[in-house]
This record gives C-alpha cells, structure tokens and sequence, in this order.
C-alpha cells in the first residue's frame, strides 16, 4: 500500500490553532488590532499587526509578534500542515502563525461579522465567489505586490484574470490552489465497446447511450442533475462549450440565449441516462466504485480517492479528459486566492505579505501546501507540476505522466466561470449562485421541463435578483 503522504495531526497549540470556529474564534480577536506601526500595539493577542514587535521589520517597518490566517480548510490533517507551515514561517520570521478555521459556507457571515467588530484576521484564504463579495475587507495594493514580488508569468494567466480589478492593473486576491472539473471514464470499458475518449458533446452522448442498462443496474453517465453547486459546476464547462453565457459584453443577462437553451437541451438529453432521481456529488463514489457507472463528471480531487488502495508502483487506470468541446473547449474551475485584509498597520501588512510570498512563492513551502489536498489543490503556478518535488507523492506519482504534466495544467489553463467573460469580471454572479438560479434550471430541465421556457423564466428572475 502507498503512502498517501496526508499530514498527521499533531498536538494543536493555541499558536498553531484558536480553539473555536468561526465568529467565536474572531471574537476572540476584538480589541487586538490598531497598532501604530511601531510594535506598540495595545492588545497582545492575535490581532493585525498589534503586539509587542518582534524588530524583524522591512526597514523601518516593526513586524507584529504574531498574524492570523482565517481558511475553511476544516479537516484536521490539513490544518495540522497548515501550522506546521506556520511553524516553519515563525522561525524564518520571528512571527508566531495563528489560524482560524470557519465552515467554507460561514465565511461571508464571519467576514461581515469581523469587519462589524473591527477585529479582520490578516489573511484568509477565499473562494473566488466570496472574495467579490467581500472586497471592501480586502486591501487590494498588497494582493497587487505580493502577485508582483512572486512574479506574474509564474501564475497561470487565466486565474490571475480571474481576480484583476476591472478595469485597473490591480488584483483583488493571489491565486492560492485551483481545482478543475473534469470527465472521468474506465478507458477499458470504453475499448471493449468500441466508444470514443468522451470529450464532445455527441461523444457524451454516444457513450451515455450505449452505457445504458438500468435493467441490470448500469447507468451511462452520472453528473449533476440537482439543484445544487455540483450540477453549476458540471453544466458550466458544457454550456461554455457552445458559447452559452449568464452576462453579455456590457453585462446584461442574457441566459435566455439560443446557445444557452441548446445547452440545456443536450444536457437534459444526457440526464435521461443517468441514475433515477436528481443526483449530487455525494452519490459519484457508490455509483463509479461499484461500477454502476463508467462514465461521470468530478472534479480534480475525485482523481485522490481513485488512487487510494494501488499497490507500490501500480498506476492509475482512470481515463481522465482535461475539457468538454463542442464549439470550443471549457470546463469549470474552482479558484481560492489567499488575501491580505485591511485594517492593519504597517507592521501587519508587511508580515501578511511574507506570509503569502513565503507560502505560494517559494517552491518548496508551496509544494508541501497543494500536497495537503493532493488533486484539491491544483497548483497556481504553471512551474510547479513538472518539478519533481512535487511528483514525489505517494498518489501523484500513481499517476501517469500524461496527467499530471498535461491534462491536470491543461484543465488548468481551460478552466473558466459563468461571471467572468473576455477579461471583465461580473460580481453580480454571486446573487445568481448564492441563489442556485443556475442549478434549479438544470435541475428543472433534467426533470423534463421545457428548456426555452425554464432560460426565459430563470433569466427574468436573475435580472430580478441583480436589479
């Protein structure tokens, strides 16, 4: 059996760990901030660049004795790594590493909550959907130098597009780990019946067809038919495919679109050959593992529990297709950008910008950080999947060259979003999916409704909710 290299936790000092989730533990943050730049903050806990400096300050800027990173990385293996990080940052730096770990689904309450109490943690780690939503607590000049000190043409061009300032040379967020959704199939099932690699529109449908026997408990493909984020992850990547967009160029709605509604069709063509009923993510292991189905849309983490149980040296045998194409390739991506908060002296910001070079800009402390969720955190930087540090992995090295030095960057490099179109970025997208407007229409077509009828009714209550 392989290692599968997953960080062991540890004893969680209060340095490494706040006890608490959530608002509680910002709260325990209130009354630590409002430093004067000089070390003579007037708190001693774990507030933005407060405490008594450690003198290990740029020039004549005094570092704070301690920073804290809020994240929703909830699992404790994870957040064991993560402190080990920080014990590593704190004795390169000076600087003690706290963290705060809140549900992924708390984190707008929690940001609103912390900047109501003026007690912002220094950094968090965010999905891209709620670092929109949350650009008034993040300090956009600092997200700007670090990208710049770490170096622009490391990262792949189309995430930091993801978080450019419209319209500015600025960023909102540094590009933290991305993951891609992707299609997966067992390629010798597909060889034995003669179908082709499922990455077209109609080699979708070929497949999901001849796949079908739900007489004897076989199904031709498994992707997301409920009203949920996985069916808005499945279904962005094949709508973007046909061109098929939520925004225009000036950002009106334009989901009613012909090529919005033939993406409808085709994807509640291919629902018909699905299991019965609406189905999430939470039902692809049961189907895929006991080969119910051969065939299913997941994201790139999906790829980890696929190499879990080979053998030392046994590879990986999952047919893994980097994009959907029909008029174009696409697929969805996921992006979380690690960001600098406001609100903090001198001192602060300058250690929450070490913290960040420190942890994406030096290879080595990156490689240990995407090894934490190995195929969940995709490297942002396009060096990073060819060194072999970072191949020397118990399950990435299960797999095959291909896909690790191909497919996995090359979903990378296609990834996209419905609120993001040739460079601008439409924050509004984060009423549309808070709300699952997208999710319920393709759950309702799945179901048989009229896929005109549900892109007219869904795009008059988007221009509703966005209005």
């Amino acid at each position: 059996m392989q290692d599968n290299g997953r960080w062991r936790m540890s004893h969680s000092t209060r340095r490494q760990f706040i006890g608490g989730t959530g608002v509680a533990g910002l709260g325990a943050l209130a009354g630590c901030i409002g430093g004067d730049g000089n070390g003579n903050g007037n708190g001693n806990g774990n507030g933005n660049g407060n405490g008594n400096g450690n003198g290990n300050g740029n020039g004549d800027v005094q570092l704070p004795d301690d920073i804290t990173m809020l994240h929703f990385e909830t699992d404790d293996d994870r957040r064991a790594g993560i402190s080990d990080l920080g014990d590593r940052f704190e004795s390169e730096t000076g600087v003690e590493f706290n963290q705060i770990v809140s549900q992924e689904g708390d984190l707008p309450t929690e940001i609103t909550a912390a900047v109501a109490a003026d007690n912002l943690p220094n950094v968090a780690s965010l999905p891209m959907s709620v670092m929109h939503s949350a650009t008034d607590a993040i300090e956009q000049e600092n997200a700007t130098a670090i990208i710049e000190s770490i170096g622009e043409d490391r990262f792949y061009d189309n995430l930091l597009d993801l978080v450019r300032v419209p319209d500015s040379d600025e960023y909102y967020g540094v590009p933290l780990y991305t993951w891609p959704q992707l299609t997966i199939y067992r390629p010798e099932v597909f060889d034995e019946m003669g179908l082709p690699e499922p990455r077209t529109w109609d080699d979708l449908l070929e497949a999901a067809e001849a796949l079908h026997d739900p007489d004897n408990n076989q199904f031709g493909i498994f992707f997301g038919t409920d009203n949920d984020q996985y069916a808005t992850q499945c279904f962005t990547g094949f709508a973007l495919s046909n061109n098929a967009r939520v925004f225009s160029e000036d950002g009106d709605i334009i989901f009613d679109s012909d090529e919005m509604v033939e993406a409808l069709e085709v994807y509640g063509e291919l629902a018909q050959y699905t299991p019965d009923g609406a189905q999430d993510a939470g039902g692809i292991g049961p189907a895929y593992d006991n080969e119910h189905v051969h065939l299913y849309s997941g994201n790139a983490f999906s790829l980890f529990f696929n190499s879990l149980g080979l053998d030392e040296g046994e590879m990986m045998t999952d047919g893994v297709v980097d994009s959907i194409s029909h008029e174009r390739e696409a697929t969805y991506g996921e992006l979380v950008t690690l960001n600098t908060m406001t609100g903090q002296s001198a001192g602060g910001f300058e250690a929450s910008e070490q913290w960040s070079e420190f942890l994406i800009g030096e290879p080595e402390n990156y490689i240990d950080w995407c090894h934490l969720q190995v195929g969940g955190f995709q490297p942002v930087l396009e060096e990073i999947p060819e060194m072999d540090e970072y191949q020397d992995h118990g399950i990435i090295s299960s797999w095959p060259e291909e896909l690790r030095e191909e497919t996995l960057p090359n979903a990378v490099q296609r990834s996209e979003r419905f609120g993001f179109r040739d460079g601008e970025v439409f924050p509004e997208i984060g009423q549309i999916t808070a709300n699952f407007l997208i999710a319920t229409a393709v759950r309702d077509v799945a179901q048989g409704e009229n896929a005109r009828t549900v892109a007219e009714e869904t795009a008059e209550e988007m221009r509703s909710r966005i209005s």
